[in-house]
């Protein structure tokens, strides 16, 4: 029963009209209809341990309605915890080009941590096509001021400040050292962001801005200061690559690195979670094979590499003429020092959860363009395997998602 959801979305991708659709709503989240904007589709059903049944709905005003004030909201109930999830979200568009947005969000909702930003808060994705029933859900109520700011082409900026105030629960409760349980934790942080790309294309909406791939590194520095519950301050900066390689006549390649450290103590949910993926979407910055919370560092290295041949190979093989090879290879090595683990720790982390002290590993062999819009990949675990890990991983991707 919990496959049928995949069988669906197989099917309409076959079928040019509802494939078309599949793709509109794939890359905004909304049913639009310049007016009144129905969405985010991922929000509307989803099943997890913790919610049961889980039913929302989204809105968000459209352009014929204003062209510099958006307003967004969401609302879910979930049949088995009998609580009403939601969240609301104001933009204001002070410039188009160059760039000019304040936003204001607000919201009471289950999340997953440690996983990729396009998989984080999908009640779909992480429910109906998961692996298995959602347990590892954290409650998170998120107060939120951000301002991207457009310097120069190519050169973008974003500030925030947020209030969040994360939950434990019964799958990944909160103890102390000294095994005394805690509600939740507090945190306030601020965060810079700036991006520089060279040569990138941009396509500038009313209220969203794309970018298309340069043939240049494109390099994003982010830097989060904040502090936690008991007036425990942390500064957490990064560094992330993302470089599209041509590779002539062998097809073209994508790297993705990301590495940062965290200065001071922080609770187990302010540490980097290395992005598991327990979904069968494909996502190309996560792991397959990896667990939700299984490795935890604060100080990291993240590398994703992924090479399309093109159909160097498919293009003689008769029916498979319009398919293309894929491989990916993805690494991460980490840890976590002595102020943030055992009794020297705030939290002790969750069962299941270990520092990623040895390098971790895992290789993907695909093919995409099946029926024009499908992708399949079978992942392999090549590092700390165990008799408990998940060592193959078979996920699907459609071309709008990535």
């Amino acid at each position: 029963m919990r496959r049928f959801p995949i069988l669906i979305l197989l099917l309409f991708a076959t079928v040019p009209v509802f494939a078309q659709k599949l793709e509109t709503l794939a890359a905004t989240g909304y049913y639009e209809t310049g007016t009144m904007d129905f969405g985010p589709y991922y929000q509307t059903l989803g099943y997890n341990e913790i919610e049961g049944l889980r039913l929302g709905l989204g809105l968000r005003t459209g352009k014929l309605i204003s062209r510099t004030v958006r307003v967004s909201g969401y609302g879910a109930y979930g049949f088995r915890d009998h609580r009403w999830k939601g969240g609301l979200t104001t933009e204001f568009m002070f410039g188009n080009d160059p760039w000019r947005k304040l936003t204001l969000s607000a919201r009471h909702d289950l999340a997953q941590l440690g996983t990729a930003a396009q998989l984080r808060d999908n009640a779909f994705f992480n429910s109906l096509l998961a692996r298995s029933t959602g347990r590892r859900l954290t409650m998170v109520d998120e107060y939120r001021i951000s301002y991207d700011h457009e310097m120069g082409e190519g050169f973008f900026n974003s500030l925030s400040a947020e209030h969040s105030r994360i939950y434990g629960n019964a799958y990944v409760p909160m103890v102390r050292p000294d095994g005394i349980p805690i509600a939740r934790i507090d945190v306030d942080q601020f965060r810079y962001q700036a991006r520089l790309s060279w040569e990138e294309a941009v396509s500038r909406g009313v209220f969203d801005l794309y970018v298309y791939p340069t043939r240049y590194p494109v390099l994003t520095l982010e830097m989060n200061a904040g502090r936690s519950t008991g007036n425990h301050f942390f500064f957490r900066p990064e560094v992330s690559v993302d470089w599209r390689i041509a590779a002539g006549g062998a097809g073209t390649g994508r790297l993705h690195t990301n590495s940062g450290w965290i200065s001071g103590k922080v609770p187990y949910p302010l540490l980097k979670l290395h992005e598991a993926n327990n979904t069968f979407l494909y996502d190309r910055n996560s792991f397959a094979c990896m667990a939700y919370y299984e490795f935890a560092s604060d100080f990291w290295t993240d590398i994703f590499y992924e090479h399309d041949f093109g159909g160097i190979l498919f293009r003689h093989v008769p029916l498979f003429r319009k398919c293309r090879e894929m491989v990916a290879l993805k690494g991460a090595w980490g840890g976590i020092s002595r102020k943030n683990r055992g009794e020297e720790a705030l939290l002790l982390l969750p069962e299941g959860t270990s520092p990623l002290d040895k390098p971790y590993l895992e290789a993907s062999v695909g093919i995409d363009g099946l029926l024009r819009i499908i992708r399949i990949d079978v992942s392999r675990r090549l590092t700390l395997s165990t008799g408990t890990s998940r060592d193959w991983a078979v996920t699907v991707g459609f071309r709008s998602l990535f």
